[in-house]
């Protein structure tokens, strides 16, 4: 107890700094909380109606002359939904074997069912983590485990793996992006519009991309002919 006291003694101007940015964060959080939860909402209905909305739209389209550039442009885009829910769905099955095998060597109580619900948040994010890292604490102080720093540390690491590793390989991979671009596009993505921004970010380069390819697709058979 005198070694933990004597820590915060000499790390105070640490820890409330920390705290100061938390606090930001928690701020900025709560006012992109609304947008941070419809997303997935909107995302699933998409996936689930996506053939009736394409061929809503190509409907109202008529017989454009345009219609064969949005047809091509749809189906990447229905294919770029599909990478991007398996890559996602791949991320949250890391996160379950993370937590699963870090909660079993350092024997925490509910160890795999806490593995769980952190793989279940994986989807939500920075929220889902967040949560994540309340219920690893939570649980530590009501199971009366000594070490929930270690626990945190844990997080802190695996949140760097996760989001600097392998989300970037995962999304470029699935998205055919580069790594270093998913990452710039989640670097920009968070500093212009916060934690939406870093939710849409690997999507709306995607979708750029496909949109810049079908168009550079189109003027070359334009040119040949």
């Amino acid at each position: 107890q005198l070694r933990i006291q004597q820590w915060l003694i000499d790390h105070q101007t640490d820890i409330a700094r920390y705290a100061h940015d938390v606090t930001l964060r928690l701020e900025q959080l709560g006012s992109n909380l609304p947008w941070i939860l419809l997303v997935p909402v909107l995302a699933v209905f998409v996936l689930k109606d996506r053939a009736k909305l394409a061929s809503s739209i190509l409907q109202l389209i008529g017989a454009s002359r345009n219609r064969a550039f949005l047809e091509s442009v749809m189906q990447d885009l229905d294919t770029m939904l599909a990478q991007y829910v398996r890559a996602q769905l791949l991320l949250s099955l890391f996160a379950f074997m993370a937590y699963g095998a870090f909660l079993l060597i350092v024997r925490l109580q509910y160890a795999l069912a806490v593995a769980a619900i952190g793989g279940v948040l994986e989807f939500i994010p920075f929220v889902g983590p967040l949560l994540t890292l309340v219920i690893l604490i939570a649980i530590s102080f009501l199971t009366g485990y000594p070490h929930w720093f270690t626990l945190v540390a844990f997080w802190l690491v695996w949140r760097g793996v996760q989001d600097y590793v392998n989300m970037p390989r995962v999304m470029g991979k699935g998205l055919e992006l580069h790594p270093l671009l998913a990452i710039l596009a989640i670097l920009v993505g968070g500093e212009i519009a916060g934690v939406l921004g870093i939710f849409l970010s690997i999507p709306t380069v995607a979708t750029l991309r496909i949109l810049w390819m079908n168009w550079s697709r189109r003027a070359s058979i334009r040119q040949a002919a």
